[in-house]
């Protein structure tokens, strides 16, 4: 059985910029984390209630901006289905 496949795999909306936020946001949380565990003594709760909502509330707010500064680097450079030349076509299974 073949996989269902929706719109064109090589279109500039279906590459988002999950692993840039994944990346900022990484970074980010594990500094915080380490430069407060050297300030400051809290246990591994206290940790996980500050830290994962952290993390969450980075992940939905860089999302969007991440994603559109992503397509947007793409047109500018002519990547990604924005040249404006006939893409070729791609075989699958």
């Amino acid at each position: 059985m073949q996989p269902v496949r929706s719109g064109d795999p090589s279109s500039p909306r279906r590459r988002s910029a999950p692993y840039l936020t994944i990346f900022i946001v990484g970074h980010v949380v594990v500094a915080g984390f380490m430069a407060m565990e050297e300030m400051v003594e809290l246990t591994m709760w206290e940790h996980l209630a500050i830290w994962v909502p952290v993390t969450i509330l980075l992940s939905l707010v860089l999302m969007q901006p991440l994603k559109g500064a992503t397509i947007g680097l793409q047109w500018a450079l002519k990547m990604g289905g924005f040249s404006g030349e006939p893409q070729p076509e791609e075989t699958f299974g």
